[in-house]
């Protein structure tokens, strides 16, 4: 039984629908919605994909709209996608307010998909929305999805996965509109694009004990309010598994001062977290002082750094603070300086005196950089593998890389000290495709795990889902 319904408009000469008799229109679109609701008595998600050659003007909306309308009352789900279009189409959504998932990317008049996220408070589950550029003030900034036409806010009680993007706010934005208002009390997963849409605390009040994912790009000011409002205190979000930080915005002048002073405020957000991305690119090597912060959240189990210069050592040290680390993206490492009166060969068995075996639960390496597989890469990555025996699957992003990386391994494996474990080390060589992980919540929210693949060796076969 069909479940969703999904159409593609195509344009014509400016008109979406072709000129007929306005009333036998208006009936034939009665007619077709009836007749789909008889086909299809279950369906509860509508799809909408806009193709638009070019920028028209759309002079037959009044008939869309019942469309639309009269194809809502029998969905509750609502995904808007734009295709090429250059001027917003204009809808009348006036008597929808019962659905209860919006995915809302561009299209749109901006200020009509915030008063249709405002009519559907009572019942909206799902929200993401994307504002167009500069058209925040064209509807009092993005307040308007918490502020009503008499001044009143608006609660959305069901509200569970929430997403704002924008390319930027307008001049002027953010502003603070309630000082006490509790707009999304049972919200789970919140995304945020381009800094804080709202100039206090407000997508962060009420939540503290739902609060499961946080996808934010920090700004200088994001962190302020953070700061200054005390949004994130000790064991205050008690199941905030998974954190996303975006962006350098808020290092250097005016700001954060290093990497580590950055790094700490990041892992200070949910310190229980057992999954994390910072993607924030660190052209130099990360200060030893940010590394050995991690120590002091033993639980993450999913890291992702965009790290674009990593040593052997850094790693190491790295998996070695985390004892639960399952999962870990990086960019390439490399060897690094070599310790006193250690030659190549005898790498792996000076960690192993220095620190035994590592990673008990170190099963998944992701190298995320393009271009940057070498000879010395790829001999770190089996050093790690020889110290941490329970490695069992790398992944090369980049086709290119990957092949490179895997003919540089073939070779390196042949020679010792990896000889002696041959099997397994080629059991470890990236597959000729690139596996897509679900190892963090993001923004869109699924509630999957992260996928594993076994590579040979060890007792692996429980990680599979």
């Amino acid at each position: 039984m069909a479940r969703t319904l999904a159409f593609t408009f195509i344009t014509d000469d400016g008109l979406i629908i072709p000129t007929v008799d306005p009333s036998a229109a208006m009936a034939n679109i009665t007619a077709f919605v009836q007749r789909l609701h008889q086909m299809a008595p279950k369906a509860c998600e509508l799809r909408m994909l806009y193709q638009n050659p070019g920028d028209y003007v759309h002079n037959d909306t009044r008939r869309m709209s019942s469309l639309i309308t009269d194809l809502l009352q029998i969905t509750g789900r609502f995904v808007y996608s734009l295709g090429h279009i250059k001027r917003p189409v204009r809808l009348d959504f006036s008597g929808v307010c019962h659905l209860v998932h919006i995915d809302y990317y561009q299209g749109l008049n901006d200020v009509q998909i915030v008063r249709l996220a405002r009519q559907c408070a009572q019942t909206l589950q799902f929200l993401k929305v994307y504002i167009s550029v500069g058209s925040v003030s064209e509807c009092s900034d993005i307040s308007g999805l918490i502020c009503d036409n008499d001044g009143g806010y608006v609660q959305y009680p069901c509200l569970r996965n929430l997403t704002i993007l924008s390319r930027r706010w307008a001049p002027g934005s953010p502003r603070s509109v309630f000082d006490n208002a509790v707009p999304f009390p049972a919200l789970q997963h919140l995304t945020i694009g381009t800094g804080n849409p709202f100039g206090d605390d407000t997508l962060f009040r009420g939540n503290a004990a739902t609060l499961e994912s946080l996808n934010i790009e920090f700004d200088w000011d994001t962190v302020t309010i953070l700061r200054d409002r005390q949004v994130f205190t000790h064991n205050s979000h008690p199941k905030l598994q998974a954190v996303v930080a975006w962006g350098n915005r808020c290092i250097g002048p005016g700001g954060f001062s290093t990497a580590a002073d950055y790094m700490q405020f990041v892992l200070s957000i949910g310190p229980h977290a057992s999954e994390r991305k910072v993607n924030s690119f660190f052209s130099d090597r990360l200060h030893p002082r940010a590394l050995a912060l991690f120590s002091s959240y033993p639980s993450i189990q999913v890291l992702e750094l965009q790290l674009t210069n990593f040593t052997l050592s850094d790693a190491v040290a790295l998996i070695k603070s985390l004892p639960l680390l399952s999962v870990l993206k990086a960019g390439y490492p490399s060897l690094g300086p070599m310790p006193d009166g250690v030659t190549k060969a005898g790498l792996s068995e000076y960690f192993i005196k220095m620190y035994g075996l590592i990673g008990k639960n170190f099963r998944h390496w992701h190298f995320i950089q393009y271009g940057r597989a070498t000879l010395d890469t790829v001999e770190c990555v089996l050093q790690v593998a020889l110290i941490c025996p329970r490695l069992h699957y790398i992944a090369v992003r980049d086709e290119y890389d990957r092949g490179k990386f895997t003919k540089l391994a073939k070779e390196v494996i042949s020679s010792s000290p990896f000889k002696q474990h041959q099997q397994r080390l080629e059991s470890l060589i990236p597959s000729g495709y690139w596996y897509k992980y679900a190892t963090l919540r993001e923004c869109s929210y699924s509630g999957k795990r992260p996928l594993a693949r076994s590579g040979g060796g060890g007792d692996d076969s429980d990680d599979r889902n």
